[in-house]
């Protein structure tokens, strides 16, 4: 029992060191979002954006993220992630010039609006599929609840039996 105990006492520490990592994590999304009022995170060189239309279709879908690259290094034929008219655009380069990029959904039937390379985020380089319907189910707030519930049920039932360190309030002398 006490092998079995060890193992479900570390499974229980990474897991719990996962969740502290992912906490991490959306504490600097949100200080860059709200309070530093940045449009995206920069995470060493890359970001992410869930799609929410189905401009790219059968290359991106709704709910997928894209992992963007950012740089302005791109080529025709890339998945370019980009400003365009007050919001952030995800589609495929079709024309590339030193002044000027066209791009153009996948399942669109027109070309966009050429853009500058200023207003180049940068290039995808993963697609995530589903990952925006993962993200919604883990958020959900009845399930956060219930992962806190299971490591509080875990911590106690893999506790020690008070073989760990005494706190006394009585100075020995």
């Amino acid at each position: 029992m006490k092998v079995v105990k060890k193992i479900f006492q570390v499974i229980l520490n990474l897991f719990i060191c996962l969740i502290s990592i992912c906490l991490l994590f959306a504490l600097y999304n949100f200080i860059q979002i709200k309070f530093l009022h940045k449009d995206y995170v920069n995470y060493f060189g890359y970001t992410f954006f869930e799609v929410k239309t189905g401009s790219m279709e059968d290359t991106l879908f709704v709910n997928d993220y894209v992992f963007v690259k950012l740089n302005d290094e791109v080529k025709k034929d890339d998945i370019v992630t980009f400003y365009y008219d007050g919001a952030i655009v995800t589609h495929r380069i079709i024309e590339i010039d030193d002044e000027k990029i066209i791009t153009k959904g996948d399942a669109n039937n027109t070309f966009d609006d050429p853009i500058k390379h200023t207003d180049l985020i940068g290039k995808v380089v993963y697609i995530g599929k589903e990952y925006g319907t993962y993200l919604k189910v883990v958020k959900n707030p009845l399930v956060i609840g219930l992962i806190l519930g299971i490591i509080i049920l875990l911590s106690i039932f893999f506790d020690d039996n008070g073989k760990g360190v005494k706190i006394s309030d009585e100075k020995k002398e």
